[in-house]
């Protein structure tokens, strides 16, 4: 009898297809929650001081505010293609 945490049982394989396609769902909820949150830490450190300061001697914001806003659109893009590309469960 194959056992998973909290005492589920998976003993045929539909069952293990549910139970792996709602990680998958959960997982891609929270990478585009992450990937949202992200995005927003982006745009409030592009309105900050030390941005506004680089982009006078630079013409570029900081390396933190690029990193917020590449990991928070990859995160969300991630997200969007993990829930809408999801397998059918039939």
């Amino acid at each position: 009898m194959l056992r998973r945490a909290y005492g589920v049982d998976l003993t045929t394989a539909s069952k293990w297809k549910v139970y792996v396609g709602g990680m998958n769902k959960a997982l891609s909820i929270a990478f585009l929650v992450g990937g949202v949150v992200l995005l927003v830490f982006g745009f409030q450190a592009s309105n900050s001081f030390g941005s506004d300061v680089s982009r006078a001697f630079t013409g570029n914001p900081t390396d933190k505010t690029l990193w917020f806003f590449v990991g928070g659109a990859a995160l969300a893009v991630l997200g969007l293609i993990g829930l809408f590309t999801g397998r059918s469960k039939t």
